[in-house]
C-alpha cells in the first residue's frame, strides 16, 4: 500500500533541475525530502500541511543566478507570447474596452497611446510617478475622452463613406519580439495598413487646419513631434504594418493624413525608450503587487 502511495507522490514530484543533471546522484535526497514533507496518513497530515508558506524573498534569494530577479522573471514568463498566442489574444480582445481579457492583457504592457509621454520624459520621478499610473489601470474620465469614445463609430463610418474602404475591427496586438509592447488600432485596411481616429473635442464644430490642431503642421502632416505620431508608429510596429489613415474628424470637417513606417524612429527613439522604462520603472511595480516583494 505504501509503495503505491509512493509511487503516486513521485509522480506529482516536479524536478526543475537542468536536464544535464536531472536524476544524477545527489538528487535522490530531494526526493526523500519531498516525500517525508509530502506524505500523510488519515490519522495525520503531512508535514508540508504544518509548514509556514515560503518566504518569497528567500525564494527570490535561491534563484540569484537568474538574469532577472526571479519575480521580475516571473512576470516576464507570464507576457511572453509566441505568433500564435499572440493571435490569440487579438482574436479575443475585438471588442476592446468591453473585454476584460484586453484590461487585463495591457494592465502587464506598455500601450502605443502611452509611448509618447514615455518617450520624453527626462525626470525619474515622473517615470516612477507615471508607472504607478499605468499599472493602477485607473479609468481617466473627461469630456474630450467621452466625446472621443462616442464618435468613433461615426467617424469611422464616415471614413468608409469617403474612402470606399471596409474598415475591419481588431483587438490588442501584442509585440511577439516586444512582449512588453502592445497596441490596439482602431481599424484595419486591407492587408498593410491601420485605422486610427481622432475626434477633437476642442475644434469639435470648426475646421480643421494647423492653426486650432496643434498635432498638425502647416501642411496638414502630422508632426513627429507629436504624442500621436509615438501612437501611430508604435501600432505599426506591433501589428507589421506599413502605413496608418489618420482619420480626424469634428462635426463640420474630416481629413485623411497619411503616416508612414518609420523604422529609424522606432529603432533609434521609441524601442529602446520604452524598454528602459518597462524595465526601470514598470516592471518591478508588478512584480511588487504581484508578490508583495
Amino acid at each position: 500500500m505504501f509503495a503505491k502511495k509512493r509511487k503516486e507522490v513521485c509522480a506529482m514530484i516536479q524536478d526543475h533541475s537542468p536536464l544535464s543533471v536531472r536524476e544524477k546522484n545527489g538528487l535522490q535526497q530531494l526526493e526523500i525530502k519531498s516525500l517525508t514533507t509530502a506524505h500523510c496518513h488519515k490519522k495525520r497530515i503531512g508535514l508540508c500541511g504544518i509548514l509556514d508558506s515560503a518566504n518569497m524573498q528567500d525564494v527570490i534569494h535561491d534563484h540569484d543566478y537568474l538574469p532577472f530577479p526571479l519575480h521580475h522573471q516571473l512576470i516576464l514568463n507570464k507576457i511572453s507570447v509566441t505568433p500564435d498566442s499572440a493571435k490569440e489574444i487579438e482574436k479575443k480582445t475585438k471588442n476592446q474596452t468591453k473585454t476584460k481579457l484586453w484590461h487585463t492583457e495591457r494592465s502587464f504592457r506598455v500601450t502605443a497611446s502611452r509611448v509618447g509621454e514615455i518617450c520624453k520624459f527626462t525626470a525619474k520621478k515622473d517615470q516612477e510617478k507615471y508607472a504607478q499610473i499605468l499599472i493602477c489601470n485607473k479609468k481617466i474620465v473627461s469630456t474630450a475622452l467621452e466625446w472621443g469614445k462616442s464618435m468613433e463609430t461615426t467617424a469611422i463610418e464616415a471614413y468608409e463613406g469617403k474612402t470606399g474602404k471596409k474598415v475591419e475591427r481588431c483587438g490588442l496586438y501584442v509585440s511577439v519580439q516586444y512582449p512588453f509592447i502592445g497596441a490596439s488600432p482602431d481599424g484595419l485596411i486591407g492587408d498593410n495598413k491601420i485605422l486610427e481616429v481622432k475626434c477633437p473635442y476642442s475644434i469639435k464644430d470648426e475646421m480643421i487646419g494647423s492653426n486650432n490642431y496643434f498635432h498638425l503642421e502647416h501642411d496638414l502632416q502630422l508632426k513627429e513631434t507629436s504624442n500621436y505620431y509615438y501612437q501611430i508608429q508604435t501600432q505599426l510596429l506591433v501589428t507589421g504594418r506599413d502605413c496608418c489613415d489618420l482619420f480626424i474628424w469634428t462635426n463640420v470637417d474630416e481629413k485623411i493624413i497619411n503616416v508612414k513606417k518609420n523604422d529609424s524612429f522606432i529603432q533609434n527613439i521609441i524601442i529602446p525608450r520604452v524598454k528602459a522604462f518597462f524595465f526601470q520603472f514598470m516592471l518591478p511595480k508588478i512584480a511588487k503587487n504581484m508578490y508583495d516583494c
